[in-house]
């Protein structure tokens, strides 16, 4: 095939002096393009069928034979043109340029460099030294980070306005005379993180417009002018978090709307001016949680159409002037918390209506002027815990009427106007335990009837001062109860139902019902409401000390198949054991009087109960009674003070150094305190109320005491 070379024209020769470059020009027998290299010494070009030519003549090579080897020729070529590429002096690694010499001297130092292989970092050694980065235009790309920092005169980027291209991070941070970013309104597409922060004059960011997405974070923190993020609008994707924290100034977000996913969080927080988030409308998704929080004039929170679930938490705290959550309207799950926190003027949760289930915890707290949580009418299951308290001006719970299961515990704890608990009609589960506490006009329960079980957890209503009744907990499994508390709710005089009787019909069963009004004032009474008949009507039971013993003394009024009494005591009321057998009468119509002598007391306080057991085998139990032997000055066992107590327990009547060490136990068995600093004073401030055991230990003795925690 033939071949030909003629003389490149303007358009294929390169200007740059000093540079070797390449122009397709001729054409060989292979029918291939060739080339014509322009030379350091501005040679005129030559051709590959030239130099095959003059190889021919010059080392007497057939023509033939000079053709084959003008590949070896071209590569070799190749070579010296990578070489003379190569030749720019750019740095070898990382650079820090530390004062304006070293800027103004960068094209001299690092002749003929306009690529950057590595990172730059403009950081002055000396305070207002770097005044530009004029000396910095030659560069067109740099394919390392560019970090520009602590820098007190720099106001201008105008000397990076050549840069194309960074291939790393950008970090913009502590320039405290910047104002604005030009000088990087020619960077486009793709980079690594954006970091521009702690800049106190820097009011624009729109220099950043021609970014696309991020192959890291982006952080906008503590600029006190910032007003807006314009100059983010182009940003599609961001592979790790979003962060705007700490603008003193920042009154909107919307530059942000061109965000369609973030691979981790997008956190919003501390922006005091900020007074509404509306848009982000391409955001679809989020790798972590949303955040929105302590944004103290933040009023209103909408948009976020497109976020179908978040695979974390939702976190809306301490946005004192927020009043209303119109956003997330097509949420439909949340794997981890939605937590709705001391937001002080929220009134209504109105969006969020197509969310139907948390994975974690449901938490609407301390927001003291909430009045409804309509917009969760489509949640039907919670994975954790629910905890609704502190919202004052909430009335009923209708905003939850999809409800049917909670994980873990639920928790409605003083929400001062509650009413009802209207809106839990669907629930029926309960994973843990069952709080209903502190809800000053609480008067109706009757919306858990449809509630079946809490799952082996406790039972709590307490100081509801104006509930009347216990109706709406009836159909609770009472085996799925493991401990229930009635206690001082003051006009409380109806317990007697279903799911209390049948779990009070066991006397071993814990109860703590006391402080209510008469007819619910203490165990004996519920399980009298209940219609529980004992074949033994016991008249009198009491104890009274003897020396260094007890004397147990009861007398009944009747008895029917009584086969025998056994004594039981306690030193906490918790953990019994026998003291002794005293057979029954069968049979009797008349008062029969009993007792037995207990020669082994615990120190302190002893109580004390009667187990009455029929000839068949059935038993009851006797109300508790107690007796304090404190006063036995000779007994020298442990004794504690004040008890109960609240913040502290004093031990006495001991020698500390005959134990190795103390420990505390709750009234479940579970250690809560071990220590080997014995003391005569052992702080309790921070245990939960209930009742414990204290016991020293030592290698010859143990000493336990219980005492109550209020």
């Amino acid at each position: 095939m033939a071949g030909g070379c003629h003389e490149p024209d303007a358009s294929e020769a390169h200007a740059d002096a000093g540079q070797l470059s390449v122009n397709w020009a001729c054409h060989v027998h292979f029918g291939r393009p060739n080339s014509t290299f322009q030379f350091p010494s501005n040679s005129p070009p030559v051709c590959m069928e030239d130099l095959t030519e003059r190889a021919s003549n010059f080392l007497g090579f057939p023509k033939q034979l000079a053709m084959i080897k003008q590949f070896t020729i071209l590569i070799t070529l190749l070579f010296f043109i990578s070489l003379g590429k190569l030749g720019a002096s750019c740095p070898t690694g990382d650079i820090t340029l530390n004062s304006q010499a070293s800027i103004d001297n960068f094209s001299t130092t690092y002749s003929g460099c306009t690529v950057m292989p590595y990172s730059i970092t403009i950081f002055e050694s000396v305070m207002g030294n770097i005044v530009n980065l004029d000396g910095l235009s030659v560069l067109t790309e740099i394919q390392g980070s560019l970090l520009i920092i602590s820098n007190d005169a720099l106001d201008d980027l105008t000397g990076l306005s050549n840069v194309t291209t960074i291939g790393g991070e950008l970090i913009v941070e502590d320039n405290s005379a910047l104002t604005n970013l030009n000088g990087l309104g020619t960077i486009t597409g793709a980079i690594g993180s954006v970091s521009i922060g702690s800049n106190p004059m820097l009011a624009d960011i729109s220099a950043l417009s021609g970014l696309s997405s991020l192959n890291g974070p982006l952080n906008i923190s503590f600029n006190d002018v910032l007003i807006d993020l314009t100059g983010l609008g182009g940003i599609s994707t961001v592979t790790s978090y979003v962060r705007i924290s700490h603008n003193n100034s920042l009154t909107s977000i919307a530059g942000l709307d061109g965000l369609t996913a973030v691979d981790d969080y997008f956190q919003i927080e501390w922006n005091p001016a900020l007074s509404s988030i509306t848009g982000m409308n391409a955001l679809a998704t989020v790798g972590g949680s949303v955040e929105i929080w302590n944004n103290f004039h933040l009023a209103s929170i909408s948009g976020f159409s497109s976020l179908n679930s978040i695979p974390s938490r939702l976190y809306i705290y301490l946005n004192h002037d927020l009043t209303s959550i119109s956003g997330f309207a097509n949420l439909g799950s949340i794997d981890g918390s939605l937590e709705i926190q001391v937001n002080v003027s929220l009134l209504g949760i109105t969006g969020l209506g197509s969310l139907s289930t948390i994975g974690g915890d449901l938490r609407i707290a301390g927001n003291s002027n909430l009045m409804s949580m309509s917009g969760l009418a489509s949640l039907g299951a919670v994975g954790n815990r629910a905890a609704i308290s502190g919202n004052n001006d909430l009335m009923d719970l209708t905003g939850l009427a999809g409800l049917t299961t909670v994980g873990e515990d639920l928790e409605i704890i003083g929400n001062n106007n509650l009413a009802s608990l209207s809106g839990l009609g669907g629930l029926a589960n309960i994973g843990g335990n069952l709080k209903i506490q502190t809800n000053f006009l609480l008067t109706d329960l009757t919306a858990l009837s449809g509630l079946n079980t809490i799952n082996g957890g406790s039972l709590t209503i307490q100081n509801n001062e104006t509930l009347p009744s216990l109706n709406g907990l009836g159909n609770i499994a009472h085996a799925s109860i493991s401990n229930l508390t009635v206690s001082n709710n003051m006009l409380l005089s109806q317990c007697e139902v279903q799911s209390v009787c049948d779990y009070l019909s066991n006397p071993g069963n814990p109860a703590n019902i006391s402080g209510n009004a008469s007819g619910c004032n203490d165990r004996t009474e519920v399980e009298t409401a209940c219609g529980f008949v004992l074949p033994v009507e016991l008249a009198s039971f009491k104890a009274t000390q003897a020396g260094k013993s007890v004397k147990l003394l009861w007398s009944t009024k009747s008895e029917l198949d009584n086969a025998y009494f056994e004594v039981e005591k306690s030193d906490d009321g918790w953990h019994w054991v026998g003291v002794g057998r005293v057979e029954g009468r069968g049979m009797k119509s008349e008062a029969t009087n009993y007792d037995l002598l207990d020669n082994h007391p615990f120190p302190g306080i002893n109580y004390y109960r009667l187990r009455q057991v029929d000839i068949d085998g059935k038993e009851e139990y006797s109300e508790v009674i107690s007796i304090d032997l404190r006063n036995l000055e000779d007994f020298g066992n442990l004794r504690l003070a004040p008890n109960p107590a609240t913040t502290h327990l004093q031990l006495s009547n001991v020698e500390l150094a005959d134990f190795d060490y103390l420990q505390v136990t709750d009234q479940h068995g579970r250690q809560v305190l071990m220590t080997h600093d014995l003391a005569s004073s052992l702080e309790i401030e921070y245990l939960e109320p209930g009742i414990y055991h204290l016991q020293l230990n030592g290698a010859s003795t143990i000493q336990t005491l219980r005492f109550v925690k209020n």
